[in-house]
């Protein structure tokens, strides 16, 4: 989404491109907390052949996340929806992450 926005501003357009309605949701987090969460996994011999979500609780739709970057972008493009787009998980459907099924883990909650 940040790379479309660029590139809408960038190229002199001012339509953004969303795969379905816009209102699926998504975790996105640091880069940091992600490789952290991934050695712990690797280092974790309770979890060998376990399937992990390594995310976070906090969803952010794909409108909401346009607008983020709109408003870091210093721009404000019309949204193009893609209705017949591969749009993934929406909010009837969305996974949620729940970091008490591995306390082994030790999830850290930085807003706690």
């Amino acid at each position: 989404m940040c790379r479309k926005v660029i590139e809408a501003k960038d190229g002199g357009r001012d339509t953004l491109e969303v795969w379905g309605d816009g209102t699926q949701c998504r975790s996105f987090m640091y880069i940091d907390d992600c490789v952290l969460g991934i050695d712990k996994i690797m280092h974790c011999n309770e979890l060998i052949a376990t399937p992990i979500n390594l995310g976070t609780s906090e969803m952010i739709s794909i409108n909401e996340l346009a607008s983020l970057a709109e408003k870091i972008g210093g721009v404000k493009l019309k949204r193009k929806y893609i209705l017949d787009a591969p749009k993934g998980v929406g909010r009837t459907q969305q996974r949620q992450h729940d970091d008490q099924e591995h306390p082994e883990l030790g999830a850290q909650h930085p807003d706690q």
